[in-house]
């Protein structure tokens, strides 16, 4: 991974925190096609893993009113420009962020309706196993949302088959209904996966 991807996987430093200005803007439409996928309802409990800037998180907590939202995230700078972003939910219990990896979630099993992760699954270093660790803190029936917009892919075959890829990964952790979806962006399509604890 060179240093550049290595930035978008793990914001450091003042380079970081203008990576994470700029994801903000760039990721906008794909961040609110997300939300809509997820069908946020006012008293959902929804972990968002690889937070960034916040943006979506800030975005469904409108939503959740007598919810609740939990986000990790690998790094420090995106957690504390998301902290910055969503402090008046985090100040009134609508909101917790932490700074972690998704391979060991500090939550209980069973706790979130829902979960989302955009464009940060692709950077987690046993995506099964961590798909895994998602679906135990998903309650019975929860739903996981996972979109990405694969810049790297120059073809459309490349697209399939980075969604085929994601979709094996989410059935040997074991979730059912898996529905895949394409969003005609630019530079390149989004893809969307739902599936169902």
């Amino acid at each position: 991974m060179n240093y550049i991807s290595s930035q978008f996987a793990n914001p450091r430093g003042i380079l970081g925190r203008f990576f994470g200005l700029l994801m903000a803007q760039t990721n906008q439409a794909k961040d609110d096609w997300t939300i809509k996928m997820l069908n946020v309802e006012p008293e959902d409990h929804i972990l968002e893993i690889g937070f960034g800037s916040g943006l979506a998180i800030q975005k469904m907590s409108r939503i959740t009113k007598c919810g609740f939202i939990a986000g990790i995230d690998r790094s420090e700078v995106m957690l504390n420009q998301a902290s910055n972003r969503n402090r008046q939910a985090i100040e009134r219990g609508l909101v917790e962020l932490k700074h972690g990896e998704v391979a060991h979630l500090p939550y209980g099993d069973k706790t979130f309706d829902k979960a989302i992760s955009s464009n940060s699954h692709f950077f987690w270093i046993n995506p099964v196993e961590s798909l895994k660790e998602v679906r135990r803190v998903l309650k019975p029936g929860g739903l996981i949302v996972l979109t990405w917009q694969p810049r790297w892919a120059k073809t459309e075959a490349m697209l399939t088959e980075s969604a085929q890829n994601t979709t094996a990964q989410l059935k040997v952790a074991g979730f059912i209904d898996i529905q895949l979806k394409f969003k005609a962006m630019k530079p390149v399509s989004c893809i969307c996966l739902q599936g169902i604890k």
